[in-house]
């Protein structure tokens, strides 16, 4: 079991999720968590307020 962890420049968590390392091998497995990482990062900029 391995814990994938996204954080943005500021160090807060985007995307925080147990993985089973077997798994990763597996190239459908590897690219939903690549999407899933893809979306936190997204939404994080949606919600990201320009500094003036």
């Amino acid at each position: 079991m391995a814990r994938l962890v996204v954080k943005n420049e500021q160090g807060d968590e985007l995307l925080n999720e147990r993985v089973v390392c077997k798994t990763l091998g597996d190239e459908r497995t590897s690219l939903q968590l690549l999407e899933r990482m893809v979306r936190a990062i997204e939404e994080a900029e949606k919600e990201r307020v320009p500094v003036a």
